[in-house]
């Protein structure tokens, strides 16, 4: 079951009444209420004429030619958040139609909802491990988790108010795909973290939202990877010292160890070999 201070949002295409018809199943068997959004199709965007989508700066940063795909889901996501925040709501767990969710996806929303001071934005599903740092567990099988390298997938996520109001304000206008522009924690002051493992897979449908951009070649993409590169440094830099993930890890995994039963050590056990037990040797 939702918890009352979550929304839980489907972003499907009109023309794809099956991907809606079988997550529809798994969200009704964990009883979870949501409201389906009409994704932005893409086939119909123009890249050149697109509003609040900047064409230049979007091969600049990206390295590629822009798709339509690319931009209605990024006005997708776009268009639940800012439904979200039209909500009394706290949480928003924002899923596209070919999500997965394990069972334990109720579970993992509540306690995400009592970590609620250590996250502003937790991915439910990723596409790269990204050096993951525990940070506090999750009930008995999931972990909170920092990141300290790029972690991109828009298939399931979760975001509180701040981070849509955040998104809302601040992604504009559109110059990278939603799920590679949106961990920019350092340039949006947010705590972006993830659930390990995690709760969501993807389908084994095909894409019929259309193709993704062609990569330029090699030689037009250096200023790409020049780019790439300082955002990195910022990413290390901001999780090294201002939100250092790291250290608190470390700190967790120290608490942790120090509330596990010890082991008696090894000494002790070789005296309880030599002693004779009670009425050793009485017939």
């Amino acid at each position: 079951m939702l918890p009352a201070s979550w929304r839980c949002f489907v972003i499907n295409l009109d023309r794809s009444p099956h991907r809606l018809a079988a997550i529809s199943a798994q969200l009704s068997a964990m009883r979870i209420d949501f409201a389906r959004f009409s994704a932005v199709d893409g086939a119909a965007i123009d890249p050149e004429t697109a509003p609040d989508f900047h064409p230049t700066l979007y091969r600049k940063r990206h390295g590629k030619r822009p798709a339509g795909r690319e931009i209605g889901c990024f006005f997708s996501h776009l268009g639940v958040m800012r439904a979200f925040l039209e909500t009394p709501a706290e949480f928003c767990l924002i899923l596209e139609d070919d999500a997965v969710l394990d069972d334990t996806m109720p579970s993992v929303l509540a306690h995400l909802a009592d970590a609620a001071r250590d996250w502003d934005v937790a991915m439910l599903y990723g596409n790269y491990d990204a050096m993951p740092q525990p940070l506090r567990q999750l009930g008995r099988g999931h972990e909170l988790v920092g990141f300290l390298a790029r972690q991109t997938g828009a298939v399931a996520y979760a975001v509180n108010r701040k981070a849509a109001q955040t998104y809302v304000e601040q992604l504009l206008p559109m110059s990278l795909p939603i799920d590679v522009d949106f961990d920019r924690a350092w340039d949006f002051d947010i705590r972006f973290r993830g659930v390990l493992p995690f709760p969501v897979r993807t389908g084994g449908h095909a894409s019929d939202i259309g193709s993704v951009g062609q990569k330029f070649p090699w030689y037009r993409r250096l200023g790409t990877y020049a780019r790439r590169g300082l955002n990195e440094l910022q990413r290390y830099r901001h999780y090294a010292l201002t939100d250092p993930v790291w250290l608190r890890s470390a700190q967790y995994r120290l608490a942790r160890r120090s509330q596990e039963p010890q082991p008696a050590p090894a000494a002790f056990y070789e005296l309880q070999k030599r002693q004779p037990s009670f009425g050793a040797g009485i017939e």
